[in-house]
């Protein structure tokens, strides 16, 4: 469409008119979830960009009473005299608990090459989680730190990528939010021999501080992995906006 000949501005015009549209023509029936990223791969947002160009364009649609945001839910299309509701089992999970599953559920999908988030590819920002599903921007954070202590999201300031070697996580460290481990003087196991975290943080095997080994370890690293892994990934090249 032509859209980097145009400002922001027009650009939010545009994407306005064709949302309200499909919901006036019925493509998106009352009921219809949709999420910010397929939006912005669908309109060609970056990241950066994608709170200035959506966020006024989705918070006018929610003032009109069209669409509606909810957190456990996401964003979804007006249903007249209904209310939405979370599913039963989560209803009684924290908000950024939910958010971190949800979203371990489409990286799950994204690895096998499925849904909207892909590995390698820019993670959407914090506001555009706190939009999406209707929360703080704080909340957004607590969801998403889980997520990058255990490497599957990767920092890279001022952005965070989805780590391209997804591949190798599984499947349940993907789904489960990892429970936090106390190592204390616990002999831990790696490389075929038994050391306590403080030993193993001297190994020259250890490619990072024992703060930082300590923290992936409670997070739910592998520990040969979290011995291994330098911090610094120079394997991830991010893309240029």
């Amino acid at each position: 469409m032509g859209y980097e000949k145009i400002s922001k501005e027009q650009r939010a015009a545009e994407i306005d008119r064709l949302l309200r549209a499909r919901i006036t023509d019925g493509t998106w029936p009352p009921g219809y979830v949709f999420h910010w990223p397929q939006l912005m791969e669908e309109f060609t947002l970056q990241p950066w960009e994608a709170q200035a160009v959506l966020g006024p364009v989705l918070k006018q649609m929610r003032i009109d009473g069209i669409i509606e945001s909810r957190p456990y839910i996401g964003v979804r299309v007006t249903v007249d005299g209904e209310r939405w509701s979370p599913p039963a089992e989560f209803s009684n999970l924290p908000y950024d608990q939910y958010i971190e599953i949800t979203l371990r559920q489409r990286l799950n999908d994204g690895r096998n090459g499925k849904g909207i988030y892909k590995p390698g590819e820019q993670f959407p920002s914090l506001s555009a989680l706190a939009e999406e599903f209707g929360v703080s921007v704080a909340t957004a954070r607590k969801a998403t730190d889980p997520l990058k202590q255990q490497n599957i999201l990767v920092p890279i300031h001022p952005r965070t990528y989805i780590n391209p070697n997804l591949a190798k996580f599984s499947v349940e460290a993907l789904l489960t939010p990892p429970k936090r481990r106390r190592p204390g003087k616990m002999k831990l196991h790696a490389f075929g021999e038994l050391r306590t975290l403080a030993e193993w943080a001297q190994d020259p095997r250890c490619k990072v501080t024992y703060k930082v080994l300590y923290t992936r370890y409670v997070s739910g690293w592998i520990l040969e992995e979290a011995l291994s892994t330098p911090k610094v990934f120079n394997q991830i090249h991010p893309p240029k906006p």
